[in-house]
């Protein structure tokens, strides 16, 4: 039976996973040094690893508020770092 509770934490776990890891990737892709490229394919490799926590703690997490809290609270953490980050690369 899929529960409101299980389908909630579907979502959070694969889409919100799926934002959150993306943004992971930016914001290692611009801490890193050196050219651009070797950044972005150095970043990207530790995606796997991190998509496959995010959603084994959207699953672990004790309900689905929980479970949305964390997703919401790393998205917005990483955006305004990725933000920060890219602005001070600009100027």
């Amino acid at each position: 039976v899929l529960t409101l509770s299980i389908l909630s934490r579907i979502v959070a776990g694969f889409g919100g996973g799926c934002v959150l890891t993306s943004l992971a990737i930016v914001f290692l892709s611009l801490c890193l040094p050196g050219r651009k490229a070797s950044a972005v394919l150095v970043g990207t490799m530790p995606s796997f690893l991190i998509y496959a926590l995010v959603i084994m703690a959207v699953f672990l997490a004790r309900d689905m508020v929980r479970a949305w809290i964390w997703i919401a609270g790393g998205t917005g953490i990483l955006t305004i770092a990725v933000l920060l980050l890219a602005n001070r690369m600009s100027s």
